[in-house]
C-alpha cells in the first residue's frame, strides 16, 4: 500500500492536524503561510476587517469615516457624531477639535459653527448660542463686540465703532481695522487684543461721542491703505485724464497706482507719491 501524502491547503483555507479537507478562513481572519509552509488563518488586526465573502488572502483597511478597535473583525464600525476619520486603517476615530463639530456619522471631517451659534456642545455634535453677547448680536457695520472681560463673558457688550475704524462683519476688537486714510495709534499685533481703555464705557468716556484714541487721520491719507472708505478721497489717474476713488473697491481704477502689499491691520504703507 502506498503511503498517503499531505497536501498544502489552497490560499485562504486551512485545516487542523489530521483533517481530510481544508476549510475556508472565517470572517475576520485571512489565510497565510506559517514557518512549516502550512496554510493557517490569522486574525485581522485593528483598523482592518475581512468579510466571509472577501478575498481570503488579506484583510482590508477600514475606509475613512470607519474604524475597528478590536482584532478579528468582519466589518468596520461607523465614526459616531462628534468624531471623524480622514485616513484608512484607523482603530479609533478622532474627536472634533476645539471650536468644531460634526452632527452626522461616518464623517471624514468636522464642521465650523455658524456665527449665530458659535460654540459646539460637550459632545461636539451640535452648536449653540451662549447666554452672553456674541459678535453676531452686534450691528455688522456700526458696532463690534467688546469682550475685554474674558473671565466674565456676561459683561461683553456691543460697542460703537470708533472714529476712523472699520467694523464690517461679525467681529470683536481684533476685527476692527483702520479705514483708508487712517492709522492705528496702538498696534494690535504688539499690544493687547482688547480695545484701549479710552473706549471702555466709563462715565468719563461717555461724554466723548467719538474719542480719537484708537485711530487717527494720516497727514497724507493716501499713504495709509486701510479698509474701504469710499467717497472721501480722490486721486488722478496715471495719465491725468480721470479722477478715481482709491478707497472704493467698486471703482475700476481702485489702487492702480499702488503695487506694494499694505498692512491693513495697522493702516500703514511704505509707499509714497
Amino acid at each position: 500500500m502506498v503511503a498517503a501524502t499531505c497536501e498544502i491547503c489552497p490560499e485562504g483555507r486551512s485545516s487542523d492536524p489530521g483533517s481530510i479537507k481544508c476549510g475556508k478562513c472565517e470572517g475576520g481572519k485571512y489565510g497565510t503561510v506559517d514557518g512549516d509552509d502550512a496554510r493557517v488563518c490569522e486574525d485581522c488586526q485593528k483598523g482592518t476587517y475581512r468579510g466571509i465573502d472577501d478575498d481570503f488572502s488579506k484583510c482590508i483597511d477600514c475606509p475613512p469615516g470607519y474604524y475597528t478597535n478590536k482584532t478579528e473583525q468582519r466589518f468596520c464600525l461607523e465614526c459616531v457624531a462628534g468624531q471623524y476619520s480622514n485616513t484608512v486603517g484607523v482603530h479609533l476615530c478622532e474627536h472634533c477639535p476645539k471650536g468644531r463639530f460634526q452632527d452626522v456619522r461616518k464623517s471624514t471631517e468636522c464642521k465650523t459653527c455658524d456665527d449665530d451659534k458659535p460654540l459646539p456642545n460637550k459632545l461636539k455634535t451640535d452648536c449653540y448660542k451662549p447666554n452672553w453677547k456674541i459678535p453676531s448680536d452686534c450691528n455688522e457695520v456700526n458696532q463690534y463686540l467688546n469682550d475685554s472681560h474674558p473671565s466674565n463673558p456676561n459683561e461683553h457688550f456691543c460697542a460703537p465703532c470708533p472714529l476712523g475704524g472699520s467694523c464690517e462683519g461679525n467681529i470683536n476688537w481684533n476685527g476692527v481695522n483702520p479705514k483708508y486714510g487712517w492709522w492705528r495709534l496702538a498696534d494690535k499685533n504688539n499690544n493687547s487684543k482688547y480695545p484701549p481703555k479710552c473706549l471702555e464705557p466709563t462715565e468719563k468716556n461717555k461724554n466723548e461721542i467719538q474719542p480719537i484714541c484708537a485711530f487717527q487721520q494720516c497727514i497724507y491719507p493716501h499713504a495709509c491703505h486701510g479698509a474701504e472708505n469710499p467717497r472721501v478721497y480722490t486721486l488722478n489717474s496715471e495719465d491725468g485724464t480721470e479722477i478715481f476713488d482709491p478707497a472704493d473697491k467698486t471703482d475700476t481704477h481702485n489702487f492702480t497706482n499702488f503695487t506694494e502689499t499694505c498692512d491693513t491691520t495697522r493702516g500703514t504703507s511704505s509707499f509714497s507719491i
